[in-house]
């Protein structure tokens, strides 16, 4: 007994040298070449929120968050905020949802509206007084019928792009009661 006892102790004292010496002859992986060096390493939002992400028509990265909407080149962000009194700023803030159409139009998605990039000003079109029942912007969707819809706190949204208006979509015996 005190033998096999003696013999499992020398054989764990052996296992542990072997592993220790084995675990210090690691190779290291060489360093992974041929790939661009990152151009930022973070970006911090003030408040961290991000509500969505879209690439664009030219391969822009954009950024909802409750503290604007951001725009990604490759290099650089640009910030887009709502500015008082500006009416071709981003309705608010809080940007909730984004989406790029088939048109290549951005739509922005706000809690107070919605808005809809213009590529040629660098600046926004708002559609507050364009149909929509309320402004707090949850969703918005192109159906496979290039239909933009829009989903507000009180209802579902149909775009009529020859008007440029929305108009609320009802659905017959449906009530919100």
């Amino acid at each position: 007994m005190r033998f096999q006892l003696l013999l499992a102790h020398s054989l764990l004292g052996i296992a542990l040298i072997v592993c220790s010496v084995c675990g210090s002859l690691q190779a290291q992986a060489p360093p992974i070449t041929g790939f661009a060096t990152p151009i930022f390493e973070s970006f911090d939002f003030t408040d961290g929120a991000i509500y969505d992400i879209e690439e664009d028509w030219n391969g822009f990265i954009w950024i909802a968050t409750d503290d604007g909407l951001f725009r990604f080149d490759g290099y650089d962000f640009k910030r887009y905020t709502h500015s008082a009194g500006e009416p071709s700023s981003l309705s608010n803030n809080l940007a909730r949802t984004l989406l790029v159409d088939s048109k290549q139009e951005l739509w922005v998605g706000t809690q107070d509206g919605l808005n809809r990039y213009n590529r040629e000003t660098d600046s926004f079109i708002n559609y507050k007084d364009k149909g929509l029942s309320d402004q707090i912007v949850w969703t918005i969707y192109e159906d496979t019928n290039e239909k933009i819809w829009v989903a507000t706190e009180s209802g579902l949204h149909k775009y009529d792009p020859s008007n440029d208006v929305f108009s609320p979509f009802t659905v017959v015996g449906f009530s919100k009661d």
